[in-house]
């Protein structure tokens, strides 16, 4: 008996474990697998995998963290982000190789000074390859997206 209170109390420390986690970061899905969920869960992160939109939207915190330091590197110069503290860091973002899953993150939210006190905006793409979490390239050219 005490082995199925010991489960009750542990899907309940779960449960609230999930909303603490869901309030703290806006939303979350929370749940429990069983085997039988396992491979409808397998199925759909690769029906995921090939679906452009899905791909782009699971991995663009991901790519939106990893990839700032090196957009602000792109020129030797300073930089400065113009999207304020919650604005997006990407807009789009495109295939850079879909056979390897590889996506390239675009959005125009940095400037960089091109003369003294003269700062101009640029659009800025991150290649990004949510494997192995890492950047591949960034790369910067002025003007803003339309």
């Amino acid at each position: 008996m005490s082995t199925k209170k010991e489960a009750s109390k542990g899907a309940q420390v779960l449960v609230g474990a999930c909303w603490i986690i869901a309030i703290a970061f806006g939303a979350a899905t929370c749940y429990t697998s069983t085997p039988s969920d396992q491979g409808s869960t397998t199925a759909a992160a690769a029906e995921c995998r090939t679906d452009l939109q899905c791909w782009g939207e699971k991995h663009l915190n991901a790519a939106s963290v990893r990839c700032k330091a090196p957009i602000e590197n792109v020129y030797e110069s300073a930089s400065k982000w113009t999207g304020g503290l919650m604005g997006p860091t990407f807009k789009r973002y495109r295939w850079h190789s879909e056979d390897a899953g590889i996506v390239t993150y675009v959005g125009d939210q940095i400037q960089y000074p091109i003369a003294p006190e003269t700062w101009l905006p640029f659009i800025y793409e991150c290649d990004y390859d949510p494997a192995s979490e890492r950047v591949l390239a960034t790369r910067a050219t002025p003007g803003r997206l339309q």
